[in-house]
């Protein structure tokens, strides 16, 4: 009788540490960390972010064969992909944005460095895959 009543007594305890638990390693599949990286140190330090999502800034440039994100507005005039980051936008961002109208704008945008694809003619520094911007100004 003891064993049975300490067992009641014990038993919601488990199972809401059980819970607590599962529900907070649901939380950190379902929200990757998104990391914040300067568009200078992406481009010169591709390498260290290959596979990893994550958030930078820059002026971004929709153009014929050109779709890319630059760290400086003095670099637009002369535009070395090199220098840049080009972009593959997610489904949901070709759905819902007018690229046109963001050239040259100051964007904040999220996605998958990708070392391996770099775009146009294999011209730029690396990509962010499945990308989606975050703000423009």
């Amino acid at each position: 009788m003891k064993i049975s009543f300490l067992l009641l007594a014990f038993l919601p305890i488990t199972w809401t540490t059980n819970y607590s638990t599962n529900e907070s390693n649901f939380q950190k599949r379902s929200k990757p960390f998104v990391k914040f990286v300067s568009l200078k140190d992406l481009i010169f330090n591709k390498g260290k972010y290959q596979g990893q999502i994550i958030q930078t800034q820059g002026y971004f440039i929709e153009r014929f064969e050109e779709r890319a994100i630059y760290y400086g507005n003095k670099i637009l005039k002369f535009r070395n992909p090199k220098k840049a980051v080009w972009i593959y936008f997610s489904a949901k961002s070709k759905r819902s944005l007018n690229f046109d109208s963001l050239s040259t704008k100051f964007i904040t945008i999220k996605g998958i460095v990708d070392t391996t694809r770099k775009g146009h003619l294999d011209a730029y520094s690396c990509s962010l895959f499945n990308a989606d911007i975050i703000s423009f100004r």
